[in-house]
């Protein structure tokens, strides 16, 4: 049976390392009374410790990266992220992990931590052949007993490690010294060598690091006097974003190793200081460029289109610039990118671009060949594995073809406290859009082990896969966003976008479960195999469902507790009418959770390609095809599915990506048809008469010159960046590089848009 899931692109966007993750609670929400259990609150905290307060020697200077200065060579031996191992000893900061000893003990059972880095495979592949080497890393402040340095893979999705090689440690740990009368703690490296040889036929990260298996508190450590024992730990930033950088190692004392928990701030992840010296005749090269993955390039037949790639620097040198070609149908161009910034794209950093490239003249669907040529002007040094290469789907449209249709799948949960944002733009979604041009499905699932009522057995799989953090949107599994992440303007960018499909869907409620009808027609031909039908059967309405409510508790303690440091979050929630209704709703404060009507609740679920029906033929344009598939009504489900309340969603995915190409839902007993269309004078747009607003580009901006205007400045997901009000000249900053689109919207009229940055 052919399976449809989740590939390329679409799985970069969304998918996430699944490590097993502790309850925290985040400082900002430190003084619940008793009356409410903290896990309740549980997020994922930061570390902001100032490093004055703490007092680290060596804490300043600047973080060389690459070619950030040309005096620091990386060594091509050294496996690390984007600083050396003699860099590391001179730049690290100190700060909380939120977590205490005591938490980890009680709740999840850990008795020893430690801390590992995880570097991809497509990293290691540089190194297959060579001995891991010699490991060095530092510690924060702690009494560690039974420790070993260790390299392995993930064993499984609960964050348990297969140790590959291990050898006992004592951990060295920051001494106290004076410096201008002042204590302050100097960090200690400790190296251990390792014969382990990195093969050939990785298949997912190796991680490296330490881990002990007892763990507890130095009377030296200042965050035991000052911040009631939260656990410390050395690091660095990590600007690749990357996420491999620093994983919390845990033990309960036996021989197991596991993840607990990714670290990560603000803007960034942070990287634990561990680096590796291997030897061998493998290693980095100079230029080197590695795709991650390649996504579809659509748009109408003859425009400038763009392939979206993700790609990585993994040569010694920084990527400046990049040739690239497309060979389709016989014909091959070749185009040239190059990187904004003063350093280019730096290493081990992975990027998302909207790289342009000719659409074929003709309207159809083809698959072309996207090849990175050359690295800064010379040819690509690392094509082993040609990793420079990739299918690349083309969807050429033609003038008058089909807007997509959003379909939004929010990962949620009733022991989430956070999760109530998903009920609130939903609720703004429903007085925004037309329920006929959008599709709203909430998947809901476990929260740091506690259970949700409302759990969908169907999406199980899924739910596990991508609820790395919660709550999540998956915006045609091709956007991932939380909800308050500008979720309705990502919704506005979907719909706007050229799709070559329309859909018809009626649902008829049948005693085993609900008959759904589905027609599908395409403004292209396509051939077999290409696209499968997904199935949902959704519930409003279900009644008196207990959610853990964060947004209710901050009011709760602001009101009868007088904690007033909340008052910021009550003053901007009190603006937005759909959040401040969640701060509004009943509390029970013993269980610090509301009781909610709870509305797109998923109830049945049939993935894409599962159902070999569900699969299409080979279609020629214009061509109606129709296909009906029996859902089963879920079973010992409490509350019971209320089956007037139903409705079914069908989503149509492309096998190539795993994206969701468009989507239909209707209420049972009747029909909807999206087929809405539009034409390529909407393709992206310049200022064509003096009405229209004037839009230009500087470093890092757009210019808009307009009156009485709105404009507004997306990523290439659809996410809002920037807005302003427009009378006269405003500067609307990307606050990144990539493409970007703005919609300038004045007297009517819309001006629209796209810029490499």
């Amino acid at each position: 049976m052919k399976q449809f899931v989740l590939t390329l692109l679409s799985a970069a966007f969304v998918a996430g390392s699944a490590v097993a993750q502790v309850a925290t609670t985040p400082k900002a929400l430190s003084g619940l009374k008793s009356t409410l259990p903290a896990t309740r609150m549980s997020q994922r905290a930061g570390m902001a410790t100032p490093l004055a307060k703490i007092g680290m020697a060596n804490a300043t200077g600047r973080m060389h990266v690459m070619a950030d200065d040309e005096t620091v060579t990386r060594n091509p031996k050294e496996l690390s992220y984007q600083v050396t191992g003699n860099e590391i000893n001179s730049y690290m900061g100190i700060g909380s992990t939120g977590l205490s000893l005591s938490d980890l003990k009680n709740v999840a059972n850990i008795t020893g931590i430690g801390y590992a880095a995880a570097f991809p495979a497509i990293v290691t592949d540089r190194f297959a052949g060579n001995k891991v080497g010699l490991i060095n890393f530092v510690a924060w402040m702690g009494k560690y007993t039974d420790a070993k340095v260790f390299v392995g893979t993930m064993a499984n999705d609960q964050g348990d490690i297969n140790v590959l090689w291990s050898a006992p440690v004592t951990v060295k740990t920051p001494t106290p010294v004076k410096q201008n009368g002042k204590t302050v703690y100097q960090p200690q490296a400790t190296s251990v060598v390792c014969d382990y040889v990195i093969p050939d036929t990785l298949k997912s990260e190796l991680f490296i690091g330490w881990v002990a298996g007892g763990t507890a508190y130095d009377s030296n450590d200042p965050f035991v006097s000052q911040n009631g024992k939260p656990l410390g730990m050395i690091y660095y930033p990590d600007f690749t974003n990357t996420g491999y950088g620093a994983f919390m190692m845990g033990s309960t004392g036996n021989d197991d190793v596991f993840a607990v928990t990714m670290t990560n701030g603000g803007n960034y992840y942070y990287n634990a200081p561990i680096w590796v010296q291997t030897t061998g005749k493998g290693g980095l090269k100079t230029n080197d460029a590695a795709i991650l993955a390649i996504d579809d390039a659509r748009n109408f037949a003859g425009k400038n289109g763009e392939a979206t790639v993700q790609l990585m620097s993994l040569g010694t040198d920084s990527i400046s610039s990049i040739e690239y070609t497309v060979e389709n149908g016989g014909a091959t161009k070749t185009y040239t990118k190059n990187f904004a910034g003063e350093y280019g794209l730096q290493y081990m950093t992975a990027t998302q671009l909207a790289l342009p490239m000719d659409m074929p003249a003709t309207a159809g669907r083809s698959e072309a060949k996207f090849t990175i040529t050359k690295v800064n002007g010379v040819a690509d040094d690392y094509t082993a594995k040609t990793e420079n290469e990739g299918p690349l789907p083309v969807i050429a449209l033609p003038a008058e073809t089909y807007k997509r249709i959003p379909v939004v799948e929010e990962l949620t949960s009733t022991a989430c406290g956070w999760c109530p944002y998903g009920i609130a733009e939903f609720n703004r979604l429903a007085d925004s859009i037309d329920a006929k041009k959008i599709v709203k499905v909430a998947i809901h699932g476990p929260y740091n082990g506690d259970a949700d009522p409302l759990t969908c057995s169907d999406y199980s799989a899924f739910f596990s896969n991508f609820s790395t953090s919660l709550p999540t949107v998956l915006l045609n599994r091709q956007i991932r966003l939380h909800p308050a992440e500008g979720l309705l303007q990502a919704c506005r960018y979907m719909n706007s976008l050229p799709c070559e499909a329309s859909l018809s869907v009626k649902g008829n409620n049948g005693l085993a479960g609900p008959n759904i009808s589905t027609t599908v027609k395409f403004n292209i031909d396509v051939p077999a195999n290409q696209y499968a039908l997904a199935y949902v059967l959704t519930e409003d309405g279900v009644s008196g469902v207990n959610q853990v409510n964060n947004f209710a508790a901050v009011k709760y303690m602001y009101t009868y507790q007088g904690q007033t440091g909340y008052k910021s979050y009550i003053e901007a929630w009190k603006k937005d009418p759909y959040l401040w209704a969640l701060a509004s709703a009943t509390f029970n404060p013993k269980t610090a959770t509301s009781k909610f009507d709870m509305n797109h609740v998923a109830r049945a679920f049939t993935e894409a390609g599962t159902n070999e029906a569900g699969i299409l033929p080979a279609l020629k344009a214009g061509e109606e095809w129709t296909n009906s598939y029996n859902l089963k009504w879920p079973k010992n489900l409490t509350p019971a599915v209320n089956k007037s309340n139903c409705s079914v969603a069908v989503y149509l995915v492309d096998a190539s990506t795993g994206k969701i190409v468009t989507g239909c839902q209707t209420k049972l007993g009747e029909t909807n048809t999206v087929d809405e269309t539009m034409t390529g004078i909407n393709d992206v747009t310049v200022a064509n008469n003096a009405a229209d607003a004037q839009i230009s580009t500087v470093d890092g901006a757009f210019v808009v010159k307009a009156h009485n205007a709105t404009a507004r400045v997306f990523d290439a997901q659809g996410r809002l960046v920037s807005s302003a009000t427009v009378d006269g000249e405003v500067s609307l900053p990307t606050f990144g590089t990539g493409l970007f689109i703005i919609r300038v919207d004045q007297a009517g009229r819309s001006t629209t848009q796209k810029a490499l940055f």
